[in-house]
């Protein structure tokens, strides 16, 4: 007997629990979008950044500005 008011407790917690969203926002993060502004500041006119990389070498070739072609 102790049983059954058990199991309508926890019927009635699960009917109001809401469930999370599966799906993420679909709204653009604005972070994100500063983070690719800032890349194209840190050189001067005429000029990219290039993040680091591995060279072919295998070689560590830090972050860097080069000229545009």
């Amino acid at each position: 007997m102790r049983f059954a008011p058990f199991i309508v407790i926890v019927l009635l917690s699960l009917a109001t629990v809401r469930p999370a969203s599966a799906v993420p926002s679909l709204t653009p993060d604005t972070k994100a979008q500063s983070i690719v502004t800032e890349a194209g500041v840190r050189c001067g006119p005429g000029a990219h950044y290039v993040r680091g990389h591995r060279a072919p070498n295998g070689a560590w070739v830090p972050g860097h500005c080069v000229p545009n072609r």
